[in-house]
C-alpha cells in the first residue's frame, strides 16, 4: 500500500474481531491477510493482540514452547511497550525494541503478554492502549489488533479507534445468526468488512447460499480464507510466513492454489478499503 503522509501523521488501524473465539480463524485469518498484503503491496503492517487467554499470536511466526516463552519475551512484546510508554515517549527506536520484525522488516510482531496476573495486564493496558495504538501508527501503514471478543473497556477502545473493522465468521448458521441478533446493530455505523475463515466450498452453505438468508453479506464486503491443511500445519510449526512464499505463485493444478487465490482477493478487499478511507479522509 503506497499511502503518502508526512511522518508522525496517524496512519489507517485495523482490528480483527469475532463473536465466536477460537472458532472462526481470526487469528490465523490476520495472519495470513497480513502477510499477503506485504507480499502483494508492500505493506508495513504492525500485528498485535489484547487477548490475555489463548494469545499466542507469535506462535505461527516462531516456535517456542510453552515452557521457554515467558523467558524468551521477556523484553519484547506488549508487557514491554506498556512499560515504555508507562515512563517515557514511544519514538521508532523504542518500538523497534519491543518487536520482532520479519520479511525484510515490513512485518512487525508485537508478542503477547506473560504476565501471570491478568487483572494488572488488562489494567495496564485499559490505561494505555490508545497511546500505544497512536504511536506505533506513526511508523507503520497498518496496524492491526486482534482483539477479544469479551467486551471490555480494552476491546471497545480498540473497536473505537479502528478505521475498519474485520469481523471473522464461519459457515456455522448458528455463529452467523449470533452475530445477526447480538452484534449487527452494534456495528452497523462502523467501517466492517467480513471474513469467512477456514471457508468449505463443498459445505452446502456457499458464501452465494449464505447470501440468501442474510442480506448484510454482500459481494462487496465478505471475502474468504479457505480450509488448507498445509496452512495449518504451517501455523502449527511455526512456518507460516516460508509457506506464502513457497506458494505465492503455483499454478491452477497445485493444490494449494484455490487458497492462495481466495486470500489474495481478501487481502484486495481489505487493501481496497482501507484505500477508500485514506481518499475520503483526503489523508
Amino acid at each position: 500500500m503506497h499511502i503518502r503522509r508526512q511522518k508522525g501523521e496517524c496512519k489507517l488501524k485495523l482490528a480483527f474481531w469475532s463473536n465466536f473465539h477460537g472458532q472462526n480463524a481470526t487469528t490465523s485469518n490476520m495472519l495470513a491477510t497480513s502477510i499477503m498484503a506485504v507480499l502483494l503491496h508492500k505493506t508495513k503492517v504492525f500485528l498485535g493482540q489484547s487477548h490475555y487467554h489463548l494469545n499466542n499470536l507469535e506462535g505461527p511466526l516462531i516456535l517456542v514452547s510453552r515452557e521457554e516463552r515467558k523467558d524468551y519475551f521477556m523484553n519484547v512484546g506488549i508487557d514491554a511497550i506498556v512499560r515504555a510508554i508507562k515512563s517515557t515517549y514511544l519514538d521508532e527506536e523504542i518500538i523497534e525494541n519491543c518487536t520482532l520484525s520479519y520479511m525484510n522488516k515490513r512485518l512487525i510482531l508485537l508478542p503477547s503478554t506473560v504476565k501471570s496476573n491478568q487483572s494488572i495486564y488488562e489494567d495496564d493496558l485499559d490505561r494505555t492502549i490508545i497511546s500505544i495504538l497512536e504511536a506505533v501508527s506513526k511508523y507503520h501503514d497498518m496496524v492491526i489488533m486482534d482483539v477479544a471478543l469479551r467486551q471490555n473497556n480494552i476491546t471497545s477502545k480498540i473497536l473505537e479507534s479502528a478505521d475498519l473493522i474485520v469481523v471473522n465468521l464461519s459457515q456455522n448458521i448458528n455463529v452467523l445468526r449470533d452475530y445477526e441478533d447480538n452484534f449487527l446493530k452494534s456495528f452497523q455505523n462502523k467501517n466492517i468488512v467480513y471474513i469467512m475463515g477456514n471457508y468449505n466450498p463443498d459445505s452446502r452453505y456457499t458464501i452465494k447460499n449464505l447470501r440468501k438468508s442474510f442480506s448484510w453479506l454482500r459481494s462487496n464486503n465478505v471475502g474468504l480464507v479457505p480450509y488448507n491443511i498445509e496452512f495449518m500445519d504451517s501455523i502449527s510449526c511455526g512456518n507460516i510466513i516460508p509457506f506464502f512464499y513457497k506458494n505465492m505463485n503455483v499454478d491452477k493444478n497445485d493444490p494449494n492454489y484455490y487458497f492462495i487465490k481466495e486470500v489474495k482477493k481478501t487481502t484486495r478487499l481489505i487493501h481496497n478499503l482501507v484505500t477508500k478511507k485514506v481518499v475520503d479522509n483526503g489523508l
